[in-house]
This record gives C-alpha cells, sequence and structure tokens, in this order.
C-alpha cells in the first residue's frame, strides 16, 4: 500500500537527494557485507554522500513481541556500527546517526543523535502491514525509559545512517524532522529542527499559504495571549524569524523547555495530581477571561472545517478576535517563559473558545491512548472549566469533522491500517485472552477422596473438553475455579462415561436455566453441574462449549430469559400468595376430601 509517508527518507534529504546514494542494510545480512561496503566505498570515493538504513531487528516493537520478527531481514545496531566504522576508518568518513519512526517504510519522524525522542513522542503502534503483531508492553512508555537511561540506540526502531567525506554536509542536516503531510496537499508540511532555529516547509505549493500566514498569526495571537501567566510564567508565542515565500519556508527562532504536557505527567507520577489539575484550570480561566470575546457566530468558513455546531450550544459559546485551536499542554514549552508553538491552526473567523478549553483538557487527559481520564482527580475537569456533556459531545463531532477535512485526500497510515494491517493484541486484551483460559479450569468434588482441579483442552469452534478419573464416586460436583466468568453465557453442556472403550450419556444437573436439550443459560453466577454415575466409569469426558451469537441475537436472548424468569417469577409469588389467602386455607378440607375421594376411585379403577 502507499500513502503520503512513502518516500520520506528520500523527501528527507530535500531537492540534494541525487548526491546521496541508499543502500539498505539487509545486505549485511544475505552475506554480502563485502560487497556492500564496496558499494558504499565506492559511492563516497565518486563524491556521493551514503545512506545506509534498515529496521532494526532487535526493537521494542520486536520484543515487545517477545521474539524478534525481523530477524534476517536488517541488520542489529552493532553490526550495522561495525561496518560504519569500518567504512569511516577506510574511507576518511563522517557519519551521522538518525533514527527513523516507527520504520523506514512509513516513517512520520526522524530523530537523531543529537536530538532522540522526547517523552510522549513515539506513540504509534500500528506499522506491522504483512502479519499480525503484540503489543505485550507498553511501549510508548518503554521508549521513554530507553532515551532516560542512554539505551535507545540498541533499541530503536529503526536506522539511517549518512556517511559523507564532507563533514560541512552532515552539519548542514537536521538533527530531527516530523512529516506532517497525511494530510490535504493545502496542509502538506515538514517540521526540521536545527541547533539554533527550527524550519516549517511547505511540501506542496498549496501549502503555501498555510506557512506564510504564520507571520500574521505571530503577531496577532502574540498579542493576544500576552497577559496569560502559564505555571508561574510570562506566556509568549515562539518568534518567527523570516518568512521566504519563494522557498515556500518559514523560520522560527529555537525554543528551549520543557513540554507542559510532560510536566504535568511528571507531577502525576509523583502524586502530585491536584497539583497538576489546578494548573490545567489555572489556564482554562485565563483563556475565558482574554480581551476581545464576543458571542460566537458560527460562519460558513466555520463549518467548512468543524461542521455545524447545535444552536443552543452555539448560543452559550464565545469567541476570541483569533483562535489558536492547538493551543495543548504538549505545544507549550516551559522555561523562562512559556513558549507556545505550532501555532500553525490559528484562525480568526469565529471559533468558540469553549472548543478551545476543551481540546487543551482532552489532549492532556484522553487523546493519543491517554488513560488519565480515569484518574478521580481529573473526572471533574471539564465540569470545573465550564464545558458540559452536553458542549463535550458537540465538541468531539466538531474535531471529528475537522480530522477530516485535514485528512482529506489524504493517504492515512492509520486510517489504512484498518483495511490492511495485522491484528494487533494489545497487552490488556492478551490478559483478557488468558484469564478466559483460566476460566477453563474446572474443580471436580467427588463424593469419596479428595477434590482435584483439572483443565480443559480447547477444541475447533470453541468446544472446550474435560477428561477426567472418577474413582470410586458416583456422584461427583463440578465447580469452575474463576469467578471472573460471571457474565451472561449460553452453554451447551454433556458428559459421557468410558468402559472398556464403550461410551455412555450421564446425565448432567446444571445450575443454570434450561433453554432446551442440552442448552443453558447462565448469568452473573459461576458455573455448577452434579453427574450421578450409574456404574463404573473409568474415564468421564464432559464436554462444555459457549455458542457465540451475533449483538442482536445475544442482546435479544438475555432479554427474553429475563422477561421469561419475570413472567415465572411473578407465577411462584403468585402461588404462594394464593396458598397464604383465606379462601385456600378454608378450601383445604374439601380439597383433602376430593383427593381422598379421587384416591379411592383410582384404586378402584386399578
Amino acid at each position: 500500500m502507499e500513502t503520503n509517508r512513502t518516500g520520506n527518507l528520500e523527501r528527507f534529504f530535500g531537492k540534494e537527494k541525487e548526491e546521496y546514494g541508499f543502500l539498505r542494510t539487509d545486505l549485511l545480512l544475505q552475506g554480502q557485507g563485502d560487497a556492500l561496503e564496496e558499494k558504499a566505498a565506492q559511492l563516497l570515493a565518486g563524491g556521493k554522500h551514503v545512506v545506509l538504513y534498515g529496521n532494526n531487528p532487535y526493537s521494542v516493537h520486536a520484543f515487545s513481541q517477545g521474539l524478534p520478527d525481523d530477524t534476517g531481514k536488517d541488520a542489529s545496531y552493532a553490526q550495522l556500527h561495525a561496518c560504519v566504522e569500518r567504512l569511516r576508518e577506510r574511507c576518511g568518513a563522517f557519519a551521522k546517526w538518525y533514527f527513523p519512526y516507527p520504520a523506514v517504510e512509513f516513517p512520520s519522524a526522524v530523530f537523531s543523535e543529537d536530538r532522540l525522542p522526547q517523552k510522549g513522542e513515539c506513540d504509534e503502534t500500528y506499522y506491522h502491514f504483512g502479519q499480525a503483531r503484540m503489543e505485550a508492553l507498553n511501549e510508548p512508555k518503554t521508549v521513554d525509559s530507553l532515551v532516560e537511561s542512554g539505551m535507545f540506540e540498541m533499541l530503536a526502531f529503526a536506522y539511517m545512517v549518512v556517511l559523507s567525506k564532507d563533514e560541512q554536509v552532515l552539519a548542514g542536516l537536521p538533527s530531527y524532522t516530523r512529516f506532517s503531510n497525511e494530510r490535504r496537499t493545502s496542509c502538506q508540511i515538514r517540521t526540521d529542527l536545527y541547533a539554533d532555529h527550527v524550519e516549517k516547509t511547505a511540501l506542496h505549493v498549496d501549502a503555501a499559504e498555510h506557512i506564510c500566514r504564520m507571520e500574521e498569526w505571530e503577531n496577532r495571537l502574540g498579542c493576544l495571549l500576552a497577559p496569560i501567566r502559564i505555571m508561574g510564567r510570562e506566556c509568549r508565542v515562539n518568534r518567527l524569524l523570516s518568512v521566504r515565500k519563494d522557498k515556500m519556508q518559514a523560520s522560527f527562532a529555537f525554543a528551549d523547555g520543557e513540554s507542559m504536557e510532560a510536566v504535568l505527567d511528571d507531577m502525576v507520577s509523583h502524586g502530585n495530581a491536584c497539583e497538576a489539575a489546578d494548573a490545567l484550570l489555572e489556564v482554562c480561566a485565563q483563556l475565558r477571561m482574554l480581551a476581545g470575546e464576543t458571542p460566537f457566530v458560527q460562519t460558513a468558513a466555520f463549518e467548512t472545517l468543524f461542521g455545524s455546531l447545535q444552536e443552543h450550544v452555539a448560543q452559550s459559546c464565545h469567541s476570541l478576535p483569533v483562535s489558536d485551536i492547538d493551543l495543548v499542554p504538549q505545544n507549550i514549552l516551559l522555561a523562562q517563559q512559556a513558549v507556545v508553538i505550532d501555532y500553525e491552526w490559528t484562525f480568526d473567523f469565529p471559533v468558540p473558545v469553549e472548543y478551545i478549553i476543551f481540546r487543551f483538557i482532552y489532549f492532556y487527559l484522553e487523546a493519543k491512548d491517554r488513560d488519565l481520564s480515569g484518574n478521580a482527580v481529573f473526572s471533574g475537569l471539564y465540569a470545573q472549566a465550564g464545558i458540559t456533556e452536553e458542549m463535550r459531545t458537540c465538541f468531539l463531532a466538531m474535531e471529528t469533522h475537522f480530522q477530516l477535512y485535514v485528512q482529506s485526500g489524504a493517504a492515512v497510515l492509520r486510517n489504512a491500517y484498518d483495511l490492511h494491517g495485522g491484528a494487533v493484541l494489545k497487552r490488556c486484551e492478551i490478559e483478557r485472552q488468558l484469564s478466559l483460559l483460566d476460566e477453563g479450569t474446572l474443580l471436580i468434588c467427588p463424593q469419596e477422596g479428595e477434590a482435584f482441579p483439572v483443565s480443559g483442552k480447547a477444541e475447533q469452534d470453541g468446544i472446550r473438553t474435560y477428561r477426567f478419573r472418577p474413582g470410586q464416586s458416583r456422584h461427583i460436583t463440578i465447580t469452575e475455579q474463576n469467578t471472573a466468568s460471571s457474565r451472561f453465557r449460553l452453554l451447551r453442556i454433556g458428559a459421557l462415561g468410558v468402559t472398556e472403550g464403550a461410551q455412555t450419556g450421564i446425565s448432567c444437573a446444571v445450575d443454570a436455566q434450561p433453554c432446551g436439550g442440552l442448552l443453558y443459560s447462565l448469568e452473573e453466577k459461576p458455573l455448577h453441574i452434579t453427574l450421578t454415575l450409574e456404574k463404573e466409569e473409568e474415564w468421564v469426558l464432559l464436554s462444555i462449549e459457549e455458542i457465540r451469537l451475533s449483538e442482536p441475537a445475544f442482546s435479544e436472548l438475555v432479554q427474553s430469559i429475563r422477561e421469561l424468569r419475570f413472567l415465572v417469577e411473578n407465577r411462584e409469588q403468585q402461588i404462594e400468595q394464593l396458598k397464604n389467602s383465606a379462601s385456600w386455607k378454608l378450601t383445604r378440607p374439601l380439597r383433602a376430601v376430593s383427593g381422598i375421594a379421587k384416591g379411592e376411585t383410582d384404586k378402584k379403577q386399578k
């Protein structure tokens, strides 16, 4: 498949890519290591620069699967490092290491030895298209730990080593690049980080205006946000150095500092969640107090990007003279000042300031698989910031409409994965599946002898079979050991006795609602089965099959069983009330006489 990321490795070198020779590192593992080095040496001798690239067979995501699955396809860090050192010594070349992410086929970002991933930047897990994969560990957090401990290079996702005999060529390359080209052509850009500045470049001529308007946004947004204080710091937007319309490029001053998102995460991890929540609310309150706020009015430009907002919700919203909707903790760098970066998504038509506040909270608590929304301290944060449940629903719809607008016409990798990707089994899902396997263990309690567990064998179509010796017992009680199975299930249960190879049926008494035949419905309790053996069986074979139903059929069956149970319980209650009634007690002698008479009549007939 192809997406807009395809070719990003070559795109990284821009118009100068013809000056580079690209060699994949899999040659190192095919007995052609000498040939690879010879080819690289020839390119260097001919005045070209060399790019060695490939995925890491011992990367974080490979270990997440329990076994490096790419072994034999690309070189490891040690193999590639040894090759690079030989080329440097042989050719007098200089080398610079890069780490494409998440893979060399579809890189969205390129980190370097001078600028490793920052906290939370490696958050993609959907990049295996040829096969299913596991995610047995939290990969984003693992990458954060590897960077902090100085081990990222060995376990990086992929490698790209640039070799050149001219050290200045390497010095002129960016230390970090992010491609934002899974967008419509009018918004496709790349961001390059250098030692003293940042460059944003349009990747398509249609995106030139998107870049060049940032000069206007710097002035207007800077004036608007000047009164705000973020965690005790003055707020300003990242300073624009120049705009070159001929190159469709804007240069910004290098902004140092740690993101507000990372600072808040550190506070939460050290038990200061309340302090983090207060910091978020403080910014939200200041956004509501900015000068120039007016009642929100929907416009055609707004509806093109965000869709139509419900009228009664729109009437309760307000807007600012300019709106940076990407004002989120991730885009605020905290040093001596609080610097707002990446303000390309700024608009001068009315946008609800409540939507900006919603995004400010949402992108910290919930977006990108963040799990802080379940934290009790943050549970009421939206309401405290003045965002009602109805607003929240509308703003999520706005966000969806905006993302679809931005992605229109682009082949987005995370969207295409649903069509072309293999399954990703996450750790939590694996644990759930393992817990279901645990439910296959039964406790066998014979009338004589000690109780013992027995595990089932999963057969095709979900049938689980259990084989055990009954011993001398004629009466056996069977109980599920794992009570986590307390949920609605429709089961088919049968038992056979085996004696000298011959099989005979065994009657099962199941503590569940019978549904005809061997079917039983079990709701909110563990399974109990009683077997009564007629003779000395050598073995007992018990089979339990869980019937899988479609969602509508499942819901209909649950409802039908509950209604039936209600009718039965109601009828039992009516009978009990009748038995306690005066008329029932008064007619008891008559019923007794009738019963005797009937009994005598039956005897005569016999």
